[in-house]
């Protein structure tokens, strides 16, 4: 009996201090999203050229991507989101991978890449299949996850702590020298809850009952 109420007085803890909230998405537009050194961002519109990040209107959620061919070397973007509390988030980056056909993997060049990170300068590179294909519901609120043959993948980027000035800001680049293009949608967040009451409650009374067990 003893060892059936620490084992669940143990879950009900880690549950307790694990649980995550859903996921935010913020879409990049030109409002929050600049070159990677702040710069004004203003992609091209339609057509992409070597060295400029294009513009796709009629995609994506918010009905814009920005896009970047197989042959192009586009330079680093920088996408803040505004008005966190300061605490800790998990951090997030979407891009589209297309060619998915009768529930097929995608094959050839709709093998869409992508690279992302938390400091300009050091983005990290990952193929279509190193991201996570995204559900509706992994996310609070509507996010278009399915368009035609195109699926919506994410990017973890793991804990970052925001400070007082409510800004997180994610850094997105193409993958220059590979063959497949990369068309990049927006960026979210997820709060880091901090150790609930009921969490410390539960530890408290394992750490007791693991005492009186001595």
């Amino acid at each position: 009996m003893k060892k059936t109420i620490t084992s669940s007085l143990l879950a009900a803890a880690l549950s307790a201090t694990t649980g995550h909230a859903a996921i935010t998405y913020v879409d990049a537009t030109t409002a929050n999203t600049t070159f990677g050194d702040g710069s004004a961002f203003a992609p091209i519109g339609g057509a992409d050229t070597d060295g400029h990040w294009g513009s796709r209107t009629v995609f994506g959620n918010g009905g814009e991507i920005y896009t970047s061919r197989a042959d192009e070397d586009s330079p680093e973007l920088r996408t803040t989101i505004s008005g966190l509390t300061a605490g800790t988030y998990n951090a997030y980056a979407f891009y589209w991978v297309a060619g998915w056909v009768d529930g097929n993997d995608p094959t050839g060049n709709n093998q869409w890449d992508f690279a992302a990170g938390l400091a300009s300068g050091n983005t990290s590179e990952y193929l279509w299949n190193e991201g996570t294909q995204t559900q509706a519901s992994d996310f609070a609120g509507t996010v278009m996850v399915e368009e035609g043959n195109r699926r919506l993948f994410m990017i973890d980027l793991g804990n970052v702590a925001v400070d007082g000035s409510g800004e997180l800001a994610i850094y997105i680049d193409d993958n220059p020298g590979n063959d497949d293009r990369t068309w990049y949608d927006g960026v979210g967040y997820q709060t880091v809850p901090e150790p609930s009451s009921a969490a410390l409650i539960g530890l408290g009374g394992l750490s007791l009952i693991l005492r009186r067990r001595k």
